[in-house]
């Protein structure tokens, strides 16, 4: 959810181009509304409110972590009606994009190429793309398009082996009932805290802490 992936409306943020809608995410940084990695607010979401984490209200910091718990309790009482539409779903042919780098580190990647990078990362760039991999719900191996024609590429690359891994599992018991749990509830809101320095601060978040003796 970066800039350029929100459309502001009269009354909301419109997201577009979701491609990574059941990747395994582990931190709320990963959709790219918050920092992450060499990602920073000139890029990402909330970079449409402010320049850096310095220039956040102590209001708007308020309003991101209620934001947060507010939206990940609504997932968590209403999980068992999303399994069920999800399940009624045959979404194993659709394919979820792996983003193995992101699309910034491709820039100059042609004129000096890093020693991990793949035969098909390169052919895709040699042709005029940004290399582009997806895997279906429920499989393991990671494809990309040679030309017409489906191809399966085996990363085996340290770099990237354990990020693609976690992506596009499939869960017996429910999309919901396995990704949001209280220890990710729990996970997300002390990251939140940390990455906008209110961890000492003992009034934020006051009334929302049943939140998290509830899970």
């Amino acid at each position: 959810m970066h800039k350029q992936n929100l459309i502001k409306t009269e009354t909301h943020f419109q997201v577009v181009d979701a491609e990574v809608v059941f990747t395994r995410l582990i931190l709320p940084s990963e959709t790219l509304l918050l920092p992450f990695k060499s990602i920073g607010y000139e890029l990402v979401g909330i970079g449409v409110f402010a320049n850096s984490k310095s220039d956040h209200t102590k209001e708007q910091k308020q309003e991101i972590l209620n934001g947060y718990l507010d939206f990940f309790n609504l997932v968590m009482v209403t999980k068992k009606e999303i399994d069920k539409v999800l399940g009624e779903l045959d979404l194993r042919s659709h394919p979820v994009r792996v983003i193995v780098r992101n699309t910034s580190e491709y820039k100059n990647i042609l004129n000096l190429p890093p020693a991990n990078i793949l035969d098909s990362e390169l052919l895709q760039l040699d042709r005029g793309d940004i290399p582009f991999f997806f895997k279906y719900l429920g499989c393991e191996s990671l494809f990309w398009l040679k030309e017409k024609e489906l191809e399966s590429t085996d990363v085996v690359i340290n770099d990237f082996e354990k990020d693609v891994a976690r992506h596009a599992v499939s869960y017996q018991e429910g999309w919901c009932e396995s990704v949001v749990t209280g220890k990710m509830l729990a996970a997300g809101y002390l990251y939140l805290r940390k990455r906008f320095e209110t961890m000492g601060d003992d009034k934020i978040l006051v009334g929302k802490s049943y939140y998290l003796s509830k899970y």
